[in-house]
């Protein structure tokens, strides 16, 4: 730890990584062509692997080319973050482009308004698909995420820093709670080093170009009250409930948890197409 401000505390110095769980995919299914398995590996190591090795390991692969030669050597950056934050919300699909293909990484990937789609995977369950943000909820990728970075940085300690659901449905924000909690704690089982949690968000947020559209709050924001009335959602429930205790009830995992179907949405969201893509307003 570091002792940036030099009052005699050591600082525990960490950035946040936003990740995806990016798995093969083309024309609508999981693909097994080695060409997609390559640039859906490709995504990964650019996308997560490559800024954190940099501070961990001090090296930076400027080609992409997962080889360090001496001049990619930074070994005054080895060592210099204390821990990861790790931010998950989505799957989606890579694909060894027919059309187009990003310089480097030789592959392209399903996501809401860019014009190549042939990357994009079926959900197999609509209750997974978030009509706001237009991509898939999948459960299971934060485990398998946090559990591929313990083995690529051991000794580095991470806490989900961010981990959110866009709906206007409280249950469903239970749900996602809950199972996120879920995998947190699969991970740790394996051995991972993951040391917290935080939801996004305490209140309705301003969501990039989105706007107010979105709803992630534990607590919905009326903004058409002078006062911006909070009101706390089911989530918020949950959460303080599991922050009281400091666990998973049994019926709690029983009844919110797992990764079978989540609560539908409520019925005026935005129609979503397989890909979990809007197909209107």
């Amino acid at each position: 730890m570091f002792d940036a401000d030099g009052d005699g505390v050591a600082a525990h110095v960490g950035y946040t990584l936003s990740v995806v769980d990016w798995v093969p995919g083309r024309n609508g299914e999981a693909s097994d062509n080695p060409a997609d398995i390559a640039a859906a590996s490709n995504f990964r190591y650019v996308y997560h692997q490559v800024f954190t090795d940099a501070f961990v390991h001090g090296q930076w692969d400027a080609n992409l080319d997962r080889t360090i030669d001496p001049s990619e050597r930074r070994p005054e950056w080895e060592g210099k973050i204390d821990f990861l934050g790790v931010q998950y919300y989505f799957r989606a699909g890579v694909t060894d482009s027919d059309t187009f293909n990003i310089p480097l990484i030789h592959g392209f990937p399903c996501f809401a308004g860019l014009p190549v789609t042939e990357a994009c995977i079926s959900t197999e369950d609509p209750t997974k698909c978030i009509p706001e943000m237009q991509y898939e909820y999948f459960e299971e990728g934060l485990s398998t995420i946090l559990k591929e970075f313990g083995q690529f940085w051991p000794d580095l300690p991470m806490t989900v820093t961010e981990s959110g659901l866009a709906t206007e449905v409280g249950r469903r924000r239970s749900e996602h709670i809950v199972r996120s909690l879920e995998q947190i704690l699969e991970a740790r089982d394996a051995g991972v080093d993951v040391r917290g949690y935080y939801h996004w968000s305490l209140m309705d947020n301003f969501e990039w170009e989105l706007g107010f559209a979105p709803k992630f709050g534990l607590y919905t924001v009326d903004r058409e009250s002078s006062n911006y009335t909070r009101t706390p959602t089911a989530g918020a429930t949950t959460l303080a409930e599991i922050a009281g205790t400091r666990r998973l009830t049994a019926s709690m995992i029983e009844e919110l948890g797992g990764t079978g179907p989540m609560t539908q949405e409520s019925p005026d969201a935005p129609p979503v197409n397989d890909f979990c893509q809007q197909t209107g307003p």
